[in-house]
């Protein structure tokens, strides 16, 4: 049996039947054939297979970037042109790990085609990348492009693997100080990667309770130092979330926070919330609270104005849940309990206000609640006024919201009976109360600064989650 002119193996058949198993010898990859010829008869057959490229050594196990390599092998296309692929996967993965879609061309640097015979001695280079540590494994493949063929990845055949050799790596970006509602803010980064790498940072950022991030990219200031501006229209009371990525130019890179587990900066700055004023002898009450952290937490600091005070110009109920009663603001000319809580978030209170029947806003200056991180509202059993800590609207829905109790956090509904699942917002139009549940079809949305009731057999915890 022939290969080409090389006699590859010899047998003896038996009633005109044989097989043999022969080692391909050096040619040229693609489309080739074997020909067996008798001996005795002159008789030719031929049987057709396809050589692809094999990489047979690589000139070391640890590769550094900026560095040459050689990788060697045969199998390529005739004097055909080489590309040389690169793919990253974990420790003590399994070959196959590696990925087509993780992969990315390298820099050839000389030997760049194979020989008539298919051989090829390629050197290559690793730069303008970025390495994760988790994946410092890597592997290899040839793709002789004239005849379109290529090797199986190579890597792991090597004793202890193929590895990025460690270099220096590291993202830290914070908060360029205190952010001030209207007032452009900025993040700063420390970015330290190899002189080689070319890479792009970018900030992402959005208003908290939004999905949608808008991106801004870093300029690079002193040294490793970067910064990226967040407009001022950006900057709310609602605060602000964000995350980093500094990317390679085949898109792996350092990453800070991601859109689904965001940093968060709080805002100082100011909101308000809307009262219906009552006009006559009919008491109008608004069921309202705190929709950031408020720079004075009593309630004459909210509800007093230029036109009076408690008792002349509004009068507010809070209620103590620990005794299940009704407490005064502020004292009475009589024995009617006092509350001794503020005005802070979590905390509702039924406040009447005197007017000519429309709306008035009260305005509070404070801080955000953090936007990315769940809020734990105490929970006594009992009734309990409660109120949403975000300046932006939540969802009241299993997930979103979830309860504690004895230790176990779960949906509203997973913590039946221990807790209901129902708020019941009291509707200042209609004066009247509605009851919403966490399993309904159609979530209710509570409003920013709006006070529900919530009723609860436990001591426990409510949980809302901003970022659910």
């Amino acid at each position: 049996m022939f290969v080409g002119s090389q006699l590859v193996a010899q047998e003896r058949s038996v009633s005109g039947a044989f097989a043999s198993s022969f080692a391909v010898p050096v040619i040229a990859g693609g489309s080739q054939e074997i020909r067996a010829v008798g001996s005795d008869t002159g008789e030719t057959q031929f049987a057709p297979f396809t050589v692809v490229p094999t990489i047979t050594a690589v000139s070391g196990s640890v590769m550094d970037l900026g560095q040459p390599m050689t990788v060697t092998g045969v199998g390529a296309g005739a004097g055909d042109n080489l590309a040389l692929m690169l793919a990253t996967t974990r420790h003590n993965s399994s070959f196959g790990e590696a990925g087509v879609g993780m992969s990315a061309p390298v820099t050839i640097t000389a030997g760049g085609s194979a020989d008539s015979l298919g051989r090829f001695e390629t050197e290559f280079r690793l730069d303008d990348r970025i390495f994760d540590h988790a994946r410092a494994q890597v592997r290899l493949m040839v793709v002789s492009t004239g005849i379109g063929l290529e090797s199986d990845w190579y890597g792991a055949q090597v004793d202890g693997g193929l590895h990025v050799a460690p270099t220096q790596r590291s993202l830290a970006a914070s908060p360029s100080g205190t952010a001030r509602e209207g007032v452009d803010a900025a993040l700063t980064a420390e970015i330290v990667l190899p002189p080689s790498v070319e890479f792009a940072p970018t900030l992402y950022y959005a208003p908290g309770g939004a999905t949608t991030f808008a991106a801004t990219p870093f300029a690079r200031g002193v040294g490793d130092t970067w910064t990226a501006p967040i407009p001022a229209s950006s900057v709310t009371t609602r605060g602000l979330l964000w995350y980093v990525e500094v990317l390679d130019r085949f898109g792996q890179g350092l990453r800070q926070h991601s859109a689904v587990m965001p940093g968060a900066i709080a805002v100082d700055g100011q909101t308000s919330i809307s009262l219906r004023t009552m006009a006559g002898s009919t008491t109008i009450w608004n069921a309202v609270a705190a929709p950031i952290l408020p720079d004075r937490t009593s309630m004459a600091d909210t509800f007093d104005s230029a036109d009076g005070r408690f008792l002349s110009e509004w009068f507010a109920w809070g209620w103590n849940a620990r005794l299940q009663r009704w407490e005064a603001a502020q004292a009475l000319r009589d024995a009617t309990p006092v509350s001794g809580d503020g005005f802070r978030p979590g905390k509702g209170w039924y406040v009447a206000v005197v007017g000519d029947g429309g709306i008035t806003a009260r305005t509070i200056s404070g801080r955000s609640a953090n936007p990315g991180t769940p809020f734990a509202i105490p929970i006594l059993p009992g009734w309990n006024l409660l109120a949403s800590p975000y300046n932006f609207p939540i969802e009241w829905r299993d997930g979103v919201v979830q309860a504690s109790v004895g230790g176990v956090v779960g949906s509203l509904s997973m913590q039946m009976p221990l807790m209901d699942n129902r708020p019941v917002h009291h509707d200042v139009p209609t004066q009247a109360y509605q009851t919403h549940f966490s399993d309904a079809p159609t979530p209710y949305t509570i409003q920013p600064g709006q006070a529900w009731w919530f009723y609860s057999s436990s001591t426990g915890d409510l949980i809302p989650d901003p970022m659910r």
